[in-house]
């Protein structure tokens, strides 16, 4: 019984090991393709994550004043932005300016936050935290801003960076390409079945 059920084992793995073999053999480029993808992609985010990380890190405090604001809900395709199933299809929106000064010479901020720009998903952490900014303003009124001073013209009101699971989403698109990979170089490297013996 127990050699029948190793050798029912061993059959198994053979069969589990050629049927790897021919999907590798058989997916071979399109998941170096997308393990490519997947790579470039990471490096890409990485690397503009970098930038907003180095911008935030030297902006400085100033004052501005409201020239006017508003908040609404538009839809993606108002937009311009593509939507589909799956993907939120209405966001919210600010629109907003305010001048300031810095080293001397005026200027108007018009963008929210340093990462997400002026549109939000209605409902989320990001959107909460503006709705609950706004709700003080007035026309007129003095704010806080955030200024670049290697780029006086660029001024937010939020600074921060990234969301706390911006990392971790990195990290598994990351391991999702190298896995991708690593799966094409199986392919690659997998015998054919003419040269099998």
């Amino acid at each position: 019984m127990t050699r029948h059920s190793s050798f029912m084992s061993s059959d198994l793995h053979e069969q589990a090991s050629r049927l790897l073999d021919q999907l590798g053999r058989g997916l071979r480029w399109p998941m170096l393709l997308l393990g490519v993808l997947l790579v470039i992609s990471t490096a890409w985010s990485g690397w503009h994550e970098f930038i907003r990380h180095a911008t935030s890190d030297r902006m400085r405090a100033v004052s501005g004043q409201i020239e006017h604001f508003s908040a609404r809900i538009v839809r993606r395709a108002e937009a311009g932005l593509p939507s589909g199933p799956g993907i939120m299809v209405e966001q919210l929106e600010l629109e907003f300016s305010a001048r300031y000064e810095f080293a001397g010479r005026g200027y108007q901020a018009s963008r929210y936050s340093l990462a997400h720009g002026n549109r939000f998903t209605p409902g989320s952490p990001e959107a909460q935290a503006m709705s609950e900014v706004i709700a003080a303003w007035t026309p007129g009124g003095r704010i806080s801003l955030w200024v670049d001073p290697e780029q006086p013209a660029l001024a937010v009101i939020d600074k921060r960076v990234s969301p706390e699971d911006s990392l971790p989403v990195a990290l598994l698109t990351a391991l999702g390409g190298l896995l991708t990979l690593g799966l094409a170089w199986i392919g690659f490297r997998a015998r054919s079945p003419c040269t099998s013996k």
